[in-house]
């Protein structure tokens, strides 16, 4: 009942990595850590998380292109010029996420109640209560990652990780 759709999966020393490609206004560009780390925006995170689930994925590379928006003139013919869309790339970064097996289960929990009580059972949710309901508990996982994370419970190096894997 689960799935996804990943940008991209590769392999690192035997271990398949999920990579995910972004573009993210500058103004954002505070929400995010440092690159090489794990800072990433919640939703982001949660994203990654579901994905590393359903594709058995060890870890997840994020990819981002940090710019503005805007618009250029292209000349399309004589007397035809379009004002096309134009992403100006400022910066990028890579982060890497681990995989965190309680994340993943607190949103496979409430993927499956959500597939079951309301898509199979063809029971939209009850209004706007509802659903607000459901977002607390997808961002209450949220807030219980990063509390951990906080804790240092995923401060690992990447190399001392994938060593233990390989045993």
């Amino acid at each position: 009942w689960a799935g996804g759709s990943p940008d991209c999966i590769a392999e690192h020393r035997g271990l398949r990595i999920l990579v995910e490609l972004k573009t993210c206004s500058s103004w954002v560009r505070a929400k995010w850590g440092e690159p090489g780390s794990d800072r990433v925006p919640d939703d982001y995170a949660l994203q990654c998380a579901w994905l590393m689930s359903v594709m058995d994925c060890a870890a997840c590379d994020v990819l981002v292109a940090f710019g503005t928006d805007s618009f250029e003139m292209v000349e399309r013919g004589p007397m035809n010029v379009e004002k096309v869309p134009h992403f100006a790339v400022s910066e990028t970064a890579a982060y890497r996420l681990l995989r965190d097996r309680q994340t993943e289960a607190m949103l496979l929990q409430l993927g499956k109640l959500f597939w079951f009580d309301h898509c199979v059972a063809k029971a939209p949710p009850a209004g706007k209560p509802h659903l607000e309901s459901i977002a607390e508990d997808i961002w209450r996982c949220a807030a219980r990652r990063r509390e951990r994370h906080n804790q240092g419970n995923r401060g690992r190096p990447w190399e001392e990780w994938t060593r233990s894997k390989r045993r």
